[in-house]
């Protein structure tokens, strides 16, 4: 539903990371998903399903909300 982008990671960000978390992030190419328009979702969960961190969790008792 185009409710995530990918958008670059600053430096900053990236040095108070984890060494996993260093190692993800250069994996997907410095970048991260942010849920920049929420407005668009319709608790489908196909978003938590396809996330392979499990960060996502959808509340399907409400269009538009996740957590």
């Amino acid at each position: 539903m185009g409710v995530f982008q990918m958008v670059s990671i600053s430096e900053e960000e990236r040095r108070q990371l984890s060494l996993p978390g260093k190692l993800k992030v250069r994996i997907k190419g410095n970048t991260k998903a942010l849920a920049l328009y929420t407005d668009a979702c319709i608790a489908c969960g196909k978003c938590a399903t396809m996330c392979h961190e499990r960060a996502i969790k959808v509340d399907k008792t409400k269009q538009g909300a996740y957590a």
